[in-house]
C-alpha cells in the first residue's frame, strides 16, 4: 500500500528538526520514554503543532546516493508448511537498459521473501544458463511502479497481503 508512504515533514518551532504528518492528518510519534517494552512508533491526532511532545520531532540527516542497489535481507527460514505460507500472483517485465522488453510474464511465487522472489525470477529467466551465463540473480533489480509510472526498487519483504 502506497499510502503508507505518504509524509509530508514540517519544520519544527525550533527549525532543527520536523514533524512528519501522514497524508490522513495524524503524525509519527517515538515510543519508549516512558514504557521502555514499547519501544515502536505510533501514529496520533493531534489539535496544535506548536505544542507537540519533542517524540515527535524528527532529525534529518542526509543519506548519499549509492552507486549500487543495496543486499537484500536473507530469508527467515522459518519452518512453515507449505499450506501456510501465503501465495501471491507476481506479473513481471524483463527489460534491457534501453527500455527494450525481453520478457515477461506471471508467475505464482508463495512466501514474502524479497530474496527468494529474486533467486525465483533468476531461475524462470534461465540466468546463469547458456547466453545468460555471466548473469546470476544478484543483477537483478526489482522494481514497482509508483503512480506517476517512475520505477521504485523493491528492497523490502513483501507485505502479508
Amino acid at each position: 500500500d502506497e499510502t503508507a508512504l505518504v509524509w509530508l515533514a514540517i519544520l519544527s518551532d525550533s527549525g532543527d528538526e520536523v514533524l512528519l504528518q501522514h497524508f490522513n492528518g495524524r503524525f509519527l510519534r517515538a515510543n519508549g520514554r516512558y514504557l521502555p517494552w514499547n519501544d515502536g512508533a505510533s501514529v496520533d491526532y493531534i489539535s496544535d503543532i506548536h505544542r507537540v511532545s519533542t517524540m515527535m520531532h524528527w532529525a534529518v540527516e542526509h543519506v548519499p546516493a549509492r552507486e549500487a542497489m543495496p543486499p537484500l535481507p536473507p530469508p527467515t527460514g522459518l519452518p512453515f508448511p507449505a499450506a501456510m505460507v501465503p501465495s501471491r500472483v507476481i506479473t513481471y517485465a524483463w527489460r534491457s537498459f534501453h527500455g527494450d522488453l525481453l520478457a515477461s510474464g506471471t508467475i505464482v511465487f508463495r512466501g514474502r521473501s524479497v530474496f527468494c522472489l529474486r533467486e525465483e525470477l533468476a531461475r524462470r529467466l534461465g540466468l546463469g544458463v547458456g547466453l545468460l551465463a555471466n548473469l546470476g540473480a544478484d543483477d537483478i533489480v526489482m522494481c514497482l511502479p509508483t503512480r506517476d509510472a517512475r520505477l521504485f526498487p523493491l528492497v523490502v519483504d513483501l507485505p502479508n497481503s
